[in-house]
């Protein structure tokens, strides 16, 4: 027969740097976790303990996440205001703008602050054919909606085309 070691008292921080404890080691297969606050995850294996893949229990990280705070890679401050689940959240700007997103891309700093291009909103230019246009709707540098001096409107274009001046009115 083979003797187990009994690993009760082990403590280690999981991938999200939360620290866990073993509480109970029946063996290798079947061991009980308990996270710094008290929240106890049972019947996890110690291998999982050992690489640190045993996650919080999503229904208690709800509330913890919120209020968490970020910075997005174009500088904007934002906030967890609400988290459903790891793929369904709302976050904050400074400014008031709220966004829903996930988790994973607001840990990365990847959200894309809705006014982020503002400055681009309602620009005019000139194409090659010499007539003023101007985005009346900007989604993203490739999803705008363009006016014609004429009233003309086009939907869906680059923004890289506006700048360029090669964006043709239809009617002309």
């Amino acid at each position: 027969m083979v003797e187990t070691k009994d690993r009760t008292g082990e403590i280690k921080l999981n991938n999200a740097g939360q620290s866990m404890k073993i509480l109970n080691y029946r063996n290798a297969n079947h061991i009980d976790v308990q996270f710094e606050d008290g929240i106890i995850v049972k019947d996890r294996k110690y291998n999982d303990f050992k690489i640190g893949s045993i996650k919080y229990p999503d229904k208690q990280s709800k509330g913890i996440r919120i209020g968490e705070t970020n910075i997005n890679n174009k500088g904007f401050k934002m906030r967890i205001i609400e988290y459903r689940n790891s793929q369904d959240i709302d976050v904050k700007f400074e400014d008031g703008s709220v966004v829903n997103t996930n988790y994973y891309t607001f840990k990365k700093g990847v959200i894309r602050h809705p006014n982020q291009f503002s400055g681009r909103l309602n620009k005019i230019g000139m194409n090659n054919q010499n007539q003023k246009m101007q985005i009346i709707n900007y989604k993203s540098a490739t999803n705008i909606d363009v006016k014609f001096e004429d009233g003309t409107i086009v939907k869906n274009k680059t923004y890289a085309n506006f700048i360029r001046g090669s964006m043709k009115n239809p009617n002309q």
